[in-house]
């Protein structure tokens, strides 16, 4: 039996979706496990973008360990790692994460955190997007939502693998510039800075 979880999207309409064993499953057969009749929602092709809520932090976990192991080199955790989270770990992140829909099936995840109080500077964090959504808008719609977190008055800051050209290509596209500040005396692994400009 999937897990299926229910989320409310921005326009206050509710969306279910599924993962069982870290896959999607088709959202007519996520309602039927529910004993509920499909709707009009099969035919939207919109991307919505929310933040989680704390109750939804099982939908988080299991989005978050699907994305760590997809494109594990793209991160600085493991699936391993993070799979040993309590819950009240993953109910803390729900608030400083954000899932991208389409057709209500989440497609595509990012998060952020300010490190530093004191200082007016947000990181974006933990982005990945579903191999079959990417070329679309997902990617930019979660940029999106991050600048709109982080507002007029906070920095947006990022650290990207230094041989993950693909990755640099997206964020110089949609405004991302390479920032002379060096990370590498507190990260381990090779990592490149980029600002988005204000």
């Amino acid at each position: 039996m999937p897990h299926v979880y229910r989320l409310r999207m921005a326009d206050s309409n509710e969306h279910l979706f599924a993962l069982s064993s870290g896959r999607r499953i088709r959202e007519r057969d996520a309602l039927s496990a529910c004993g509920l009749a499909p709707t009009t929602l099969a035919s939207m092709t919109a991307i919505s973008v929310r933040t989680f809520t704390p109750h939804e932090w099982e939908a988080l976990r299991d989005l978050r360990l699907e994305a760590l192991s997809d494109t594990p080199w793209a991160f600085s955790s493991t699936a391993d790692h993070e799979s040993r989270f309590d819950e009240t770990t993953w109910r803390a992140r729900t608030i400083t994460s954000a899932a991208a829909l389409r057709d209500g099936v989440p497609v595509g995840l990012v998060g952020w955190h300010q490190s530093d109080p004191t200082v007016a500077r947000l990181e974006l964090v933990s982005m990945w997007v579903r191999s079959d959504a990417r070329g679309s808008t997902v990617a930019s719609r979660l940029v999106d939502h991050v600048l709109a977190v982080a507002g007029t008055e906070r920095e947006l800051v990022l650290g990207i693998m230094a041989d993950n050209a693909r990755a640099r290509a997206f964020y110089e596209r949609v405004g991302f510039i390479m920032s002379v500040e060096s990370i590498a005396e507190v990260h381990p692994q090779c990592l490149i800075r980029m600002v988005f400009p204000r």
